[in-house]
């Protein structure tokens, strides 16, 4: 592209950050803007005003960002009206917000935020920056690269947008504010957000930063409206593999799922990398009914990690992540990678602490253990925990959970179970081994229990035929 010849140092570095395909997409884009029928070569004093901008964004962008990046890409132009974009500000505000470094890209997110006058630095309000969160999310999940994705969930919504945004947001927020003490993660939701914050681009850089999803939100959003829809979010800088947003759905199960595209995007960024490509319904009781049994009979064929999900009869959602297989034992498997979560109030992730090792635990028709699901805590006072019988539960976290550190799931300690799903995330995985037996066919430790107490291995757990599931 004509930028590519430019005697702007800033330009030619900013072109240097590109590849060939995406100088490609950048000039096939700057012509869209300024030609009427988008397909004139434009000369060399060719530029394009705010109007045309929004109308190029407009499936991506709300007005008011739209046009703060257009004010943003105007400081850098070298015309006499500034209110105009030539080709090198264009070419250095898309490379640097694209692919730039943090401080680079951070210089253009604030200004996304916030109204601000040319040449004064803006500082954008807790108000400002949720707002543009909201925008961000709303637009990825727009995308026409997770367009599909997002409607085999059901759709995004706004208010479920304006949660992860404030969940997002909260950790900074609570940071800069002297409200006192946080009471929990999920507390500081049902507070106003404060309008009385301000954040400076140093405040920004630190979040994202901390923030993986922000960053990744950015990168979706910007390069879906430059770049060819192929090349999203395929590859890093470093030529590795950069994984989707949202997972592949394999099999069906999304659209009528407990989780919407905004839970799944939460959650889905919070799993190990190998967890987040591929997902696959494994349990639903709304298809196989509340039976324990039928559970772990399901649970036993996962061969890898699982996300459990739980609706209480309340309406609040909330579950875990189990690291490894599930298997029946008396000892508690697992490692820190587990964690609860919370989609209810506010969004919330609560990982291990150095506490304990109670990550997770399943066991079934013993006369001395807990029978049934939990992860975190101890026996009658767990994180989470599903009764054998399936129609009740608890969360006992008061002040939290020793093992997560995190709060009461449920609304009631004591809650009745609406509906439960089990997803399978990662490479599909088959346990070896189990198709014709139980769980507890290859747990020594667990046969010799039961061989000191009287009970054949036959009595302790019988997998139930599903007649609609394929032979």
């Amino acid at each position: 592209m004509g930028a590519e010849h430019s005697k702007n140092p800033e330009a030619v570095e900013a072109i240097a950050l590109l590849s060939e395909h995406e100088r490609h997409d950048l000039s096939t884009a700057f012509r869209q803007l300024v030609s009427p029928d988008g397909k004139s070569e434009p000369d060399a004093h060719a530029n394009f005003d705010v109007i045309s901008f929004q109308a190029f964004s407009r499936k991506v962008l709300a007005e008011d960002m739209s046009k703060r990046f257009h004010q943003a890409m105007s400081e850098k132009s070298a015309l006499v009206d500034r209110d105009l974009v030539d080709r090198d500000a264009f070419t250095i505000s898309v490379a640097n917000i694209t692919k730039g470094n943090l401080e680079k890209k951070c210089h253009y997110y604030v200004r996304l935020a916030a109204d601000y006058r040319k040449g004064v630095s803006p500082t954008p309000s807790a108000p400002h920056l949720h707002h543009l969160v909201c925008g961000l999310i709303t637009a990825a999940l727009n995308s026409r690269a997770l367009n599909p994705r997002v409607n085999v969930w059901g759709g995004a919504t706004s208010e479920a947008n304006a949660k992860l945004a404030r969940t997002m947001l909260d950790e900074m927020i609570f940071a800069k504010h002297p409200s006192g003490e946080r009471k929990s993660a999920v507390s500081f939701y049902e507070d106003p957000i404060p309008d009385d914050v301000v954040f400076s681009e140093a405040d920004l850089e630190k979040w994202l930063l901390e923030n993986a999803l922000m960053p990744r939100l950015f990168d979706h959003v910007f390069r879906s409206m430059f770049f060819a829809a192929s090349d999203l979010a395929e590859t890093v800088p470093d030529g590795g593999l950069e994984l989707p947003l949202l997972p592949v759905l394999d099999g069906s199960g999304g659209e009528e799922s407990l989780l919407d595209p905004t839970a799944v995007l939460y959650l889905n960024n919070c799993l190990p990398m190998d967890c987040r490509q591929n997902w696959r319904q494994v349990f639903d009781t709304k298809q196989h009914g509340q039976s324990f049994a039928t559970m772990l009979q399901k649970l036993e064929k996962v061969g890898g990690p699982s996300l459990l999900v739980v609706r209480d009869s309340d309406g609040y959602v909330f579950g875990g992540f189990a690291s490894v297989p599930w298997t029946i034992s008396s000892q508690y498997q697992g490692d820190n990678s587990c964690f609860l979560f919370s989609l209810s109030r506010g969004m919330g992730i609560f990982n291990a602490g150095e506490y304990n090792d109670h990550f997770m635990y399943l066991n079934h028709e013993m006369e001395t253990l807990p029978n049934g699901l939990a992860m975190g805590g101890q026996p009658g006072y767990y994180g989470l925990f599903l009764a054998a019988d399936f129609g009740s539960g608890h969360s006992h976290a008061e002040p939290t959970c020793t093992t997560y550190n995190s709060p009461q799931l449920s609304k009631e300690k004591e809650f009745v179970v609406s509906r439960v799903e089990v997803w399978a995330v990662g490479q599909a995985q088959e346990r070896k081994g189990t198709a014709h037996g139980s769980v507890l066919d290859k747990n020594l430790e667990l046969q010799a229990m039961m061989e000191m107490v009287g009970k054949p291995m036959s009595g302790v757990y019988e997998p139930v035929e599903d007649p609609n599931e394929e032979q």
